[in-house]
């Protein structure tokens, strides 16, 4: 009775201490994140600037690009760039301003196209300004089916998440080698809790990415579609809360990496979805109760001798890097 009255009250302290840690977790995402009126608008417009200026880039990288697309979108980026105070750093402008550079690049030149012009307009003020280096945009690839295989110096270097798929089917010994590969990701006291699920049937693929929402434009050439996911029963109390998207999001990069070894090209997709929108996608996609999703991967081989990828320049190393001093 006592061993019993002892085990109740050690499980309520542990199961309140994740409830305090969850309430600190969502104080700190409310003070901080990207909508809070408490973070300065500097601050706030650098990502959404970026955020905003790849969704361009995505565009132009997709294969049937219509004339003229996204007006909306880049009326938004366009005002986000004339407000945005360069003083917290220049990265996300000369992104903002390379990907509509290449906007402009892609339209022929005419007076039909009315909204380009207004954008050639506001490049051509930012061109003129010394030490302003637009970085954002596309450019191009080549499959690669011969030669040696890549250092993974060289795969580090040259993965791109690619938008154009061979719809062709990954046979299933090649998916076995790309986890296999994937499964050497580090994991925390080596629980290896994460678990992929493979689609290649084209109904139940529609259903999942109409769903995630971020496959638009490229979705139909899509035939091979891993969802990866890690396992909740493996973490215990509150100090290991979040380690569920550490290990998930290490197997993914992983996997992409071995993507690239195994000369195929693959796109992730965020699982970023409210949790009706995530149980849709447990339900369709039959994954098992208690696991979270962490991200969709298309895969294939590279549709095409040559194709356009987003650009995704990288911030400056400087903004990245903090050397901290002994006091």
């Amino acid at each position: 009775m006592l061993e019993n009255a002892r085990k109740l009250r050690s499980f309520l302290s542990t199961q309140a201490k994740v409830v305090i840690s969850y309430v600190y977790d969502v104080s700190n995402y409310l003070r901080y994140n990207g909508d809070s009126l408490l973070v300065p608008k500097k601050e706030r417009l650098y990502y959404r600037i970026i955020v905003d200026a790849h969704s361009v880039e995505k565009g132009l990288s997709l294969k049937d690009r219509r004339p003229g697309f996204g007006q909306q979108k880049i009326k938004r980026l366009m005002k986000e760039v004339s407000s945005y105070d360069t003083s917290f750093g220049a990265f996300p402008l000369e992104m903002a301003v390379g990907a509509l550079r290449a906007y402009v690049d892609f339209h022929p030149q005419g007076p039909e196209l009315h909204f380009v012009e207004e954008v050639r307009q506001f490049v051509e003020r930012f061109t003129k300004l010394d030490g302003v280096a637009l970085t954002g945009g596309v450019q191009s690839a080549v499959p690669r089916v011969e030669g040696p295989a890549l250092t993974l110096l060289e795969g580090l270097q040259s993965r791109h998440s690619v938008r154009h798929f061979d719809q062709q089917l990954i046979d299933r010994t090649t998916l076995l080698e790309l986890v296999r590969l994937a499964q050497g990701a580090p994991s925390q006291c080596n629980r290896q809790a994460t678990r992929v699920y493979v689609y290649q049937g084209r109904h139940q693929i529609d259903r999942i990415l109409a769903l995630q929402g971020g496959a638009r434009g490229f979705s139909q050439s899509i035939s091979n579609l891993v969802i990866v996911t890690s396992d909740t029963r493996a973490w215990r109390g509150s100090n290991q809360r979040n380690q569920i998207y550490v290990d998930g999001a290490l197997f993914l990069m992983h996997f992409l990496l071995a993507a690239e070894a195994l000369r195929l090209v693959a796109c992730p997709l965020n699982l970023a979805v409210d949790s009706r929108v995530e149980r849709q996608i447990r339900s369709v996609g039959r994954i098992r109760p208690g696991e979270r999703l962490i991200a969709c991967v298309a895969l294939g081989p590279m549709a095409g001798a040559a194709i356009s990828f987003a650009k995704s320049p990288r911030r400056p190393i400087d903004e990245v890097v903090s050397f901290i001093a002994e006091e």
